[in-house]
C-alpha cells in the first residue's frame, strides 16, 4: 500500500543534471574536463564497495570528459597500478569509440579494437573489478563491433563473467538488454525475456527489477515513432495492460518500497524511469513518492519519449503532487 501523504509540494524550478544531487560527481567532472584527474581518483577511492552500481555509474559519466581532455591518459600514466585509473582509461576508450560510430567515423572500427584490448588488459590486472566488463558489455551493443575471433564478444557470455565478479550489476543488465535489442540487430522479444529473467531473479531492493519498465520504454518508442496519434494510442496501451501494471508494481514494490534498497546507490535515472511509469499506468500517489525523491533534479529520459522533456516531467508532477498546472 502507498505511504504517500496528500499536500505536498515541491519547488517548481527544476535542476537539470545528470549527477543530480551528487555534488561532488559534479566536481570530479569540471575538473576532469580541465584534465585534472586528483578529484575523479579521491571521489572513486571513498565510494567503497568496488563492485557498486555507483561506481560504475560515476565511472560512465567521467568518461565523456576525460576522453576530450585526455585526463584518463594522464592518470593512468602517473598512476599505472591504481585500478579506478584503468577503469576510467577502459570506459574512455569505449566511449571513444561508440562517439566515433555514431558520427560514422572511419575510424570507429580501429577505435573499437583499441577499446576491446584495453577492456581485456584491465580485467586482466584487476580480474575483480566488474567495470572492464560492463564496458565491454556497452562496446557489444554495436553489432558492428562484435565478432572477430574473440567469441567473448556474445552479450550472454559478458554478462556470466560480469556476474561473477558482480551480480545483479544495474549498468551491466542495462547494456545486456541493449545489446540484444532491436536497436542492436535483436529483437523486442529477447530483450523483455532478458529484462523479465533477471528481475525474477533480482534480490528485493535491487534495481532489475525496474527492467522490465526499461522495456516498456523501448516497446513505446519503436511503436510510437511514426506520429502523433500513435504516440498517444501506444502510451495508453504500453502502460495500462494488466502485463504492464503489475510489472509496474512489482517494481515499485521490490525496489522503491523495499527495506532492502540501499539509498546510498540510488541513481536519479532509476528514479525517473519508475516515476514516468507510474504516472502512465495512473499509480499516482506511488509515483508522488517517487517524485518527492527525486525533488527538483530533472533528468529529460524517459520523459523526452512523449516530446519536450521539461514540459511532460511538469505534467507529471503537477498531476501527481496535487499542484495546479500554470497556463
Amino acid at each position: 500500500m502507498s505511504r504517500a501523504r496528500s499536500g505536498r509540494s515541491l519547488p517548481r524550478e527544476l535542476i537539470w543534471s545528470a549527477t543530480g544531487p551528487d555534488t561532488e560527481l559534479a566536481s570530479a567532472l569540471q575538473d576532469l574536463a580541465a584534465g585534472r584527474f586528483i578529484a575523479a581518483g579521491d571521489l572513486l577511492a571513498a565510494g567503497g564497495d568496488i563492485g557498486s552500481d555507483l561506481r560504475c555509474h560515476r565511472l560512465m559519466l567521467m568518461a565523456p570528459p576525460a576522453a576530450v581532455s585526455r585526463a584518463a591518459e594522464r592518470w593512468l600514466a602517473e598512476r599505472p597500478d591504481e585500478c579506478d585509473a584503468w577503469a576510467l582509461h577502459a570506459r574512455v576508450a569505449v566511449y571513444r569509440a561508440v562517439r566515433a560510430y555514431r558520427e560514422q567515423q572511419p575510424a570507429s572500427g580501429a577505435l573499437a579494437e583499441v577499446a576491446r584490448r584495453v577492456c581485456i588488459g584491465a580485467a586482466e590486472r584487476f580480474w575483480w573489478d566488474p567495470v572492464p566488463w560492463v564496458a565491454r558489455l556497452q562496446l557489444a551493443c554495436v553489432p558492428q563491433f562484435r565478432g572477430g575471433s574473440d567469441a567473448m564478444d556474445d552479450p550472454y557470455r559478458l554478462i556470466e563473467d560480469l556476474s561473477r565478479r558482480h551480480p545483479f550489476s544495474r549498468e551491466g543488465y542495462h547494456r545486456l538488454l541493449a545489446a540484444v535489442g532491436p536497436d542492436a540487430g535483436g529483437s523486442m522479444i529477447a530483450m523483455i525475456d532478458a529484462a523479465r529473467v533477471a528481475a525474477s531473479v533480482a534480490p528485493a531492493g535491487s534495481p532489475l527489477h525496474l527492467l522490465p519498465l526499461l522495456a516498456h520504454l523501448k516497446s513505446f518508442q519503436r511503436n510510437a515513432a511514426s506520429s502523433f496519434n500513435d504516440q498517444v494510442l501506444f502510451a495508453d496501451r504500453e502502460w495500462s495492460t494488466a502485463q504492464a501494471r503489475g510489472e509496474i508494481d512489482d517494481a515499485y514494490q521490490n525496489w522503491f518500497a523495499a527495506p532492502a534498497r540501499d539509498p546510498d546507490e540510488v541513481l536519479l535515472p532509476d528514479l525517473h524511469l519508475l516515476a514516468h511509469a507510474l504516472w502512465k499506468a495512473s499509480m499516482f500517489a506511488e509515483a508522488a513518492e517517487v517524485l518527492t525523491e527525486i525533488g527538483p533534479w530533472a533528468y529529460p529520459v524517459p520523459w523526452s519519449a512523449h516530446g519536450d522533456g521539461a514540459t511532460f516531467f511538469k505534467r507529471a508532477r503537477d498531476r501527481c503532487l496535487g499542484q495546479p498546472r500554470a497556463g
